[in-house]
């Protein structure tokens, strides 16, 4: 029996992927059919392409957005620690 090479570093990268269903708008899938199409490019690596460059944005902004919520439950936590959370009757 003979024995399978090694796979490539391409090949191994692309097992070790994991894949995204995405549905898009009309709009959108125009836009990405005509920059596949202009570039030659398939739309699954214009797609990725376009995630990976906009990563570093939506990283910031999902921290900014966890420090604004971890504030505003310590501001919470804090307020009902000196009583200014009850409700008078």
């Amino acid at each position: 029996m003979k024995s399978m090479p090694p796979p490539t570093a391409a090949q191994a990268e692309t097992e070790n992927r994991q894949r995204l269903s995405l549905d898009l708008a009309p709009g959108v899938a125009v836009l990405l059919d005509h920059v596949s199409t202009v570039t030659g490019v398939p739309k699954s690596q214009v797609a990725m392409q376009a995630l990976l460059e906009a990563l570093p944005a939506l990283l910031e902004r999902a921290e900014s957005i966890q420090k604004r919520h971890s504030a505003v439950a310590q501001a919470l936590r804090q307020g009902q620690s000196h009583g200014l959370n009850k409700v008078k009757r």
